[in-house]
């Protein structure tokens, strides 16, 4: 994964798609979430099954609050990709194969 010191916007990485939180203009990290899934996907964001499926969009925004760094990292699947929020709230998602049971 990309290191904390590579951040800049929305931006294609050499193992998926990052969306970086905003200070400035902070964003429900449930919905970067959502947008970042849909960049690395090449999905539209409405083509997409609703997150709450797969995590509690509220208590991911409660790990993760706008005004402040949360204390962990979360990882979980969300349509096709593999998701990683990390402790700044920062969103990585990398497209990953599917695997049929």
């Amino acid at each position: 994964m990309p290191s904390h010191d590579d951040r800049t916007d929305d931006v294609p990485t050499d193992t998926g798609w990052r969306v970086p939180a905003d200070p400035v203009e902070p964003e429900p990290v449930s919905v970067r979430v959502v947008e970042c899934v849909a960049e690395a996907t090449g999905l539209d964001a409405t083509d997409l099954d609703p997150l709450y499926e797969v995590v509690d969009p509220d208590a991911l925004d409660a790990l993760f609050p706008p005004d402040g760094p949360g204390g962990c990292r979360v990882g979980f699947r969300f349509a096709g990709s593999v998701v990683e929020v990390s402790g700044d709230g920062d969103v990585i998602a990398v497209t990953a194969p599917r695997v049929d049971d």
